[in-house]
């Protein structure tokens, strides 16, 4: 296990150096395929997320990334190796949250305009009107989630094996995230976005498939590793199944 803990410190301040050195001209270009042969855990907001260990996870070396707010569930001043978001609100309501974070890499949208992130184009038309973008290079259109930006970009890195925990495709539970809401978060879910969003939620099976559909086809996977929730669409695989097959892929590498 101190192994596996040297192994992702070294590699969490290689991914900073470059993003931190290179910040304001890094394409996209620079990072394809970087993720060959590994496996990487994506971790979402739903309540799913507290009946996992993410201790394991974090422990592991094992690549992984959050979306949003998700690295909360991870507890205070962790580094995250990845950080995706690709909704303008949620930028802009907790952009300086964001900026406090200590993360290897972070994908967001062009417009945003973040010194130290990798930028991400956008184009009109998501998954399911215009297809899943294999080369993110020519930019990303909006889906029912930012999972599906992740997804997509993840494709891009070249991952052999995406595990999703923490999408649960479920808002009607009493308790949304599974991190306790503060006063800010609360204003942001009655943003009448934030309702459009949820509406939007009845297409998300359909594009994880699609998605899952394309990683198929060049002998990948997109996996489900959380123990409940709607989301179906694609297989599920045990979480501790899915982390010792991840570890024994990353020491292949």
């Amino acid at each position: 296990m101190k192994l596996y803990n040297k192994l992702f410190r070294s590699t969490g301040d290689f991914l900073r150096s470059i993003v931190v050195s290179r910040s304001k001209t890094l394409p996209l270009k620079n990072v394809k395929n970087i993720g060959r042969g590994k496996h990487f855990f994506l971790i979402g907001s739903a309540p799913s997320v507290n009946l996992l260990d993410l201790k394991n996870l974090y422990d592991s070396g094992v690549d992984f990334g959050c979306v949003n707010l998700s690295y909360r569930c991870l507890g205070e001043n962790k580094k995250i190796p990845y950080h995706f978001v690709s909704d303008e609100d949620c930028y802009n309501n907790y952009a300086a949250e964001f900026e406090f974070l200590d993360v290897g890499m972070k994908f967001y949208r062009a417009s945003f305009r973040d010194k130290d992130a990798i930028s991400v184009s956008y184009r009109k038309g998501g998954i399911l009107k215009r297809g899943f973008q294999e080369n993110v290079e020519y930019g990303i259109g909006n889906d029912s989630n930012v999972m599906l930006f992740a997804i997509q970009i993840l494709y891009y890195l070249g991952y052999d094996v995406v595990n999703v925990i923490g999408c649960d495709l479920d808002y009607s539970q009493s308790k949304k995230y599974a991190y306790d809401m503060c006063d800010k978060d609360s204003i942001h879910e009655l943003h009448d976005s934030t309702s459009v969003k949820r509406k939007a939620m009845k297409n998300a099976n359909s594009e994880f498939l699609e998605a899952g559909r394309v990683y198929s086809q060049d002998s990948r996977m997109i996996r489900n590793c959380s123990p409940v929730g709607n989301l179906n669409s694609i297989p599920r695989c045990e979480y501790k199944v899915a982390l010792e097959e991840a570890i024994k892929a990353m020491l292949k590498v």
